[in-house]
């Protein structure tokens, strides 16, 4: 029997899938894990690759992929990337990707953690005031040094399964998880003050007054919600800013800054032991009833809701 495109991917023994319908659309899903702590392997040709091609993924591990040859065309959460050589994409738990296109002479080199170590290690507790970074910022073009050092560091990390004594001690792996991750905050990071450089350069294009606006409320929505504060320190009118965001990614500059306050708070409720109150005042808000009437209306539920429901699981 010729087994189909998501049956290949399922025939991986490292990978678990289970298939789900997700949205208004009821598209079809297929959630992805690893049944062991960490893998890696270099070298991915298109045959392999081809058959994620049109399928959707809902990423319960984390990975980072190199690209070495060729192109991929994907869709990260609402964001479509191009991904050429000497590009490194970060998928974080949870994360959404679908694969548009795989040009046949790609080439990739990764690495993977499952859920349970990354939740073992607290990944969220230890991250998650660097996550936001990686909204706008989750596909990365290297310099050669950089390519150098990630390729080098993969086959490194790889060579941990072929030495038992050092594969059976789990803190090498949870050591090289978050060299990975700080390498990755450390690239944003650079980003985001590379354009901070720059900031007083005319908008040439729309594209451009888009990916600013998203840095700056990267870095200041845990202070600052007003969005006349960004169009302030952009050196552009409130109205001119609005209709560019609108226009470009159809939402809202407030909606982009309130996007990134709510997966703050939830990361920090869902992690974390902080009271509502502390929370709150983390991000900006000049009191908890505040907080909670802003959480509500984004997230329907309030913060203990939130706190308490995900404390269940």
């Amino acid at each position: 029997m010729t087994l189909n495109r998501i049956d290949n991917v399922k025939n991986i023994d490292y990978i678990k899938c289970s298939d789900m319908r997700y949205g208004t659309t009821m598209e079809l899903i297929t959630s992805v894990d690893l049944s062991i702590d960490f893998v890696y392997e270099e070298n991915v040709t298109y045959e392999k690759l081809q058959y994620c091609i049109n399928r959707s993924f809902k990423i319960d591990a984390s990975a980072f992929i190199l690209c070495l040859q060729g192109s991929l065309i994907v869709t990260l959460n609402m964001h479509k990337y191009v991904m050429k050589e000497n590009d490194l994409i970060v998928l974080l738990p949870h994360n959404f990707i679908k694969v548009a296109d795989i040009s046949p002479d790609a080439i990739i080199s990764f690495i993977g953690f499952s859920s349970e170590i990354i939740r073992d290690v607290e990944f969220f507790k230890t991250f998650y005031k660097s996550i936001p970074l990686f909204y706008n910022s989750s596909v990365f073009s290297l310099s050669t040094a950089m390519v150098s050092f990630f390729r080098n560091s993969f086959s490194l990390w790889g060579g941990i399964h072929e030495i038992p004594e050092i594969a059976m001690d789990r803190s090498v792996i949870e050591d090289a998880m978050y060299t990975a991750f700080h390498t990755v905050i450390c690239l944003c990071k650079q980003d985001a003050e590379a354009t901070e450089v720059q900031k007083k350069m005319v908008f040439q294009t729309d594209h451009h007054m888009v990916d600013f606006f998203t840095r700056l409320s990267m870095q200041y929505y845990s202070s600052e919600h007003s969005v006349s504060f960004y169009a302030d320190k952009m050196g552009v009118s409130v109205s001119n800013l609005c209709r560019v965001i609108k226009k470009r990614i159809s939402k809202t500059p407030l909606e982009i800054i309130s996007a990134f306050i709510i997966l703050d708070a939830q990361t920090q409720l869902k992690t974390t032991e902080r009271s509502v109150k502390d929370v709150a005042n983390s991000l900006g808000f000049s009191n908890p009833t505040a907080f909670c009437r802003f959480f509500r209306k984004n997230v329907q539920m309030s913060p203990l809701e939130y706190k308490d429901g995900t404390m269940r699981k």
